[in-house]
């Protein structure tokens, strides 16, 4: 049903019906997130807003709050919530980690104010699946500490794939200023690039 929907708009990126389906069926995403696959790259990505000075996180694409479980059992300082656009996602995030603050929202946030406050952002295999990716960095307030991630391998639903550091550098390096960029190894083919920096004062150019 997802494959024929995106066939007849003409776009891979996959909707929320999709992730809700996903999230409530598939088994890894009913594992604790201590268990993920990703846990390695979280614990890079928990070390990332440590080394930032990370006190206030939101978290952009929580999915079902595995980051979340994973960032409270591991030291992860100072204040957290999460949005999601499936329904089932922040449902489940809330059932995970009742101590977070979670919503469904759409991204890019266009009201920052409904929110959390918050000086940080965690955004990890997100950006590839959204056409707009940019625009979620960019709705970003200036000097906001980010910490994303984006892989090297297609999948369903993604938009966009980074075969190297320089493609990463490319698409996201007027958006963030000191811009560091560090592999991530997954298993011997599929590396997610771990992107870290502060929200840039550029603005975004009109997309071609």
């Amino acid at each position: 049903d997802e494959l024929m929907r995106q066939i007849r708009l003409g776009s891979r990126a996959a909707s929320a019906a999709y992730y809700d389906a996903i999230f409530a069926d598939s088994p890894k995403y009913q594992q604790s997130g201590l268990d993920s696959d990703y846990a390695p790259v979280w614990r890079r990505v928990v070390d990332a807003l440590r080394e930032l000075g990370a006190q206030s996180v939101l978290d952009l694409g929580c999915g079902p709050g595995q980051f979340a479980e994973f960032f409270a059992a591991n030291g992860g300082d100072g204040k957290y919530a999460g949005v999601d656009f499936s329904g089932v996602a922040v449902a489940r995030a809330r059932q995970r980690c009742p101590q977070f603050v979670f919503e469904k929202r759409e991204l890019p946030l266009v009201d920052l104010a409904a929110l959390p406050a918050f000086d940080s952002v965690v955004c990890t295999e997100v950006l590839e699946h959204v056409e707009r990716d940019r625009e979620i960095l960019a709705a970003l307030p200036e000097g906001t500490r980010i910490v994303a991630s984006v892989p090297n391998f297609d999948a369903m639903g993604h938009l966009r794939v980074f075969r190297s550091e320089a493609e990463v550098r490319e698409r996201y390096g007027t958006l963030v200023d000191g811009l560091q960029v560090e592999g991530i190894a997954l298993s011997a083919n599929n590396t997610l690039w771990l992107l870290t920096g502060r929200r840039s004062a550029q603005a975004l150019a009109a997309e071609a």
